[in-house]
């Protein structure tokens, strides 16, 4: 359905543009789109969805969609002499270029998807790590001692600025840069923390669409900052910080 109304958006815009090919455009641009919308579904439900990201695959449906496109000219468009001449000098580039046009074009996503995978499986095993080498530690009670052990692990396993643990009210724990003044103990200050706790949502000031300075010192180095409610169930409890100095994009 979505290659169908795909094609026929770009159908109904190639008709308003008019000349005498403007029919036979209009219908082959919508056959083209229900044409990769109808392959795309096949390999789906036959379990074969990694190729749709395969650049031969896509270079040849663009061929065929090219084919068929031309073959409508020349069936719908009148005179016919007029669509064999525009087929002459148009089918030999389009045919090259838009085929493998589309086959770079997919190639490039297929290495964005593959980046993109690669980069998911690499924070899901951090996560995991963090995870099995913090297990046991907050359950002996979440005081000033636990999250310092907490946010240790956190910034060795995420190699950030500086990772902070907070409960409802004050600092429990922090590490890294700007240690100097953050000190735990002392009552929330920071405005997104405090959304993040009363919201019971994410976070993240990175510095550039949203701006981020430190509420105690003017002089602070970190830039961004991302703030992650801690829960108990469905309470809030607390939340863990992560910043990244101004200089470092987060």
């Amino acid at each position: 359905m979505t290659g169908f109304l795909v094609g026929l958006t770009g159908g109904l815009h190639r008709y308003s543009m008019g000349g005498f090919t403007d029919l036979a455009c209009a219908i082959s641009t919508t056959l083209e789109g229900l044409t990769a919308g109808m392959i795309s579904f096949y390999l789906r439900r036959a379990g074969k969805s990694e190729l749709i990201y395969n650049p031969l695959l896509v270079c040849l449906v663009t061929l065929y969609a090219e084919m068929m496109q031309m073959s409508i000219i020349l069936l719908v468009a009148h005179p016919f002499d007029d669509a064999w001449a525009l087929v002459c000098q148009i089918a030999p580039p389009m045919l090259l270029v838009n085929s493998i046009g589309a086959a770079l074009f997919m190639s490039m996503i297929r290495d964005q998807k593959a980046m993109f995978d690669k980069l998911s499986s690499s924070f899901s095993t951090k996560a995991l790590k963090i995870a099995e080498r913090s297990v046991g530690l907050l359950s002996k009670g979440f005081n000033e001692q636990s999250s310092s052990l907490v946010a240790q692990i956190v910034i060795e396993e995420t190699n950030v600025g500086a990772v902070a643990i907070t409960d409802r009210e004050k600092l429990l724990a922090f590490i890294g840069i700007g240690a100097d003044h953050h000190l735990p103990g002392t009552p929330i200050s920071s405005k997104i923390t405090l959304e993040a706790i009363n919201q019971n949502k994410v976070m993240f000031a990175d510095g550039v669409e949203m701006p981020y300075s430190c509420s105690i010192s003017s002089n602070c180095r970190l830039g961004s900052s991302l703030v992650i409610p801690l829960r108990s169930d469905t309470e809030v409890i607390g939340t863990i910080k992560l910043y990244e100095p101004k200089n470092k994009l987060f």
